[in-house]
């Protein structure tokens, strides 16, 4: 219970405070929104290792509110002073990101058991301190320019009134709720169907890593095309395969390919759905604020769909109705990705 409850609150602090960051970025300047952001990193880190139980929830949804900072403003950032750039910028962010999710999943166990779990977990101030001493000189950023990147910005009809805004954050936020159910039951659905733990451990941490070049290629070739519609069909194309290998069949190759599909799609929807913030959006304020819907909408699905597919299994008996449902989401996605690929840009 206390172990899901930490994987659920920096979920719901991304939720929380994703919708207004863009706003606040706006007043106060985007460099001292993030690094306030990095800043609250640190507190929580610090909380987090040194104050019991109750400093490690506390710790935990502090962190979840300095990472959403970032999460939402990088793609403005990278819209405002790199246009040209969106493709190779957004793939290096994206594949980052998964990057160190994967060492630090895999690194933390061994420097727990050598120096103790309080040690595990403010190791990572260390990177929060290189943010930092990275960050300083920028902190006087704003998303503004001698260009005019906000010009025009106010008095224009809200966002939230176009529908491509909603094509993506609806696209955001399933591809979030898809990502985190598998991550969440994957190993347990691969044991009842006959796999030791051993193993379907094995194959949840081949599935984490397959999503680095998903992460990777994405972006790239998005920000090669004005249309993206192919590539949003695509990948959910491949969702829906990898799926109805895991719903319909218990062997080994139907598994193996279920594992390298959404796999694959678990790093590629997310890099895609990031890229996709700024090609529809004519101006870093645009870019912030369907950044920070998309992630609140996104992380909200994410922090209910794990326990509510784990739900849908209590009450059943059997996974064939949570992946059913999954599937189901995955079709919704597919559909989704096609409409946000086309060539639109929001308020344009």
């Amino acid at each position: 219970m206390s172990a899901g409850m930490l994987t659920t609150i920096p979920l719901m602090a991304f939720s929380a405070v994703s919708f207004f960051i863009g706003s606040f970025s706006h007043r106060l300047g985007a460099g001292k929104v993030l690094l306030t952001g990095i800043i609250l990193l640190f507190v929580g880190i610090i909380l987090r290792s040194f104050a019991n139980i109750s400093g490690l929830f506390v710790g935990t949804a502090v962190i979840g509110l300095g990472i959403a900072v970032g999460n939402v403003l990088i793609p403005a950032v990278i819209k405002a002073f790199f246009p040209a750039r969106i493709g190779i910028l957004t793939s290096a962010y994206t594949t980052t990101m998964s990057v160190f999710a994967g060492i630090s999943g895999g690194i933390s166990v061994p420097i727990a058991k050598a120096f103790g779990w309080q040690f595990a977990l403010l190791v990572w101030i260390i990177l929060a301190f290189a943010a930092l001493i990275l960050w300083l000189p920028n902190k006087n950023l704003q998303l503004t320019n001698d260009l005019g990147i906000y010009e025009n910005a106010e008095g224009r009809r809200p966002i939230t009134k176009d529908s491509m805004t909603w094509c993506v954050a609806l696209y955001m936020g399933i591809q979030s709720l898809l990502f985190y159910c598998l991550v969440a039951w994957f190993a347990t659905i691969l044991q009842s169907k006959g796999f030791d733990t051993s193993t379907a451990g094995y194959f949840n941490s081949i599935y984490m890593l397959l999503g680095i070049p998903g992460s990777l290629i994405i972006p790239l070739l998005a920000s090669k095309s004005r249309n993206q519609s192919f590539i949003g069909l695509g990948l959910g194309v491949i969702y829906v395969t990898g799926l109805s290998a895991m719903l319909f069949s218990d062997n080994m190759a139907a598994l193996i390919i279920a594992l390298i599909c959404c796999g694959f799609c678990s790093g590629a929807t997310i890099s895609f759905s990031m890229i996709l913030f700024g090609l529809h959006t004519a101006n870093p304020a645009d870019t912030s604020a369907l950044s920070g819907l998309s992630q609140s909408i996104g992380y909200l699905l994410a922090a209910v769909g794990p326990t509510v597919t784990g739900k849908i299994y209590d009450q059943i008996g059997s996974w064939s109705a949570p992946i059913t449902v999954l599937l189901i989401f995955a079709v919704m996605l597919t559909v989704l990705g096609y409409m946000a690929g086309k060539e639109k840009i929001i308020n344009g």
